[in-house]
């Protein structure tokens, strides 16, 4: 066998050998899923309504005046003007419904609320004005990315603290990190709210409790993480 025929096949040896090495080490690894998650009371609620022109006894209440009447209320209570919006439905901001051959004007309003704790007098309220038709559409925190970002942080940290203690009760130690990958889940939408506990307002120091009831939002996040072994 020639020279050159002999250093041919102690490369393929040793090249052979190094992808085995490398296949052997790709193997010895761990996947674990850490995890966080919390529960956070609501501090911007999105309150709809429709206001729309009713009798006040035999006087008749056309919409600019409830809108004026409207004002007043939100000014009583303190609400920012500002924090209300018109609500496109549909792609219309008016509204023409049919009824007893009669056409009623109204408009549907979406407001910003950071204070729970006046839903009740408002609901109340506005019921005095003719709205008959209103609903809490949607919850959600002034910090909530704030939330997420310290969630994702304590998920990664668990994770590795789960493999260390798994790979330590089999007498191995922890490697590099591979890989690291997260989901994150909200279970704030109002629809499906069923996931996590109510609770109820308080206010001031005698505990008079609202009868609004919302629940916490939840939020859980999921690291998937991939350790090498040493």
């Amino acid at each position: 066998m020639s020279f050159k025929k002999i250093l041919f096949f102690i490369a393929l040896f040793v090249s052979v050998d190094t992808s085995a090495q490398k296949i052997d080490r790709e193997l010895r690894c761990i996947d674990v899923v850490g995890s966080a998650e919390m529960e956070i009371v609501p501090d911007v609620i999105r309150f709809s309504f429709e206001l729309k022109e009713y009798k006040q006894g035999k006087v008749e209440v056309k919409l600019p005046e409830a809108e004026a009447k409207l004002m007043e209320i939100l000014k009583g209570l303190g609400i920012d003007p500002k924090n209300l919006a018109l609500e496109n439905s549909n792609g219309d901001l008016y509204t023409l419904k049919h009824r007893t051959k009669e056409f009623v004007v109204s408009k549907s309003y979406i407001l910003t609320m950071d204070n729970i704790a006046k839903l009740d007098s408002l609901q109340e309220q506005l019921e005095g004005i003719g709205v008959e038709s209103s609903r809490i559409s949607s919850v959600s925190h002034s910090k909530i990315v704030q939330y997420r970002k310290e969630l994702k942080i304590e998920a990664a940290k668990a994770a590795k603290e789960k493999a260390q203690y798994l790979l330590a009760a089999v007498g191995e130690e922890l490697g590099q990190l591979l890989y690291l990958s997260e989901s994150e889940r909200t279970a704030n939408e109002w629809q499906q709210l069923g996931i996590s506990n109510r609770f109820h307002w308080t206010v001031g120091d005698g505990g008079a409790s609202g009868s609004v009831n919302i629940k916490k939002i939840n939020l859980k996040c999921e690291v998937t993480a991939k350790y090498g072994i040493k």
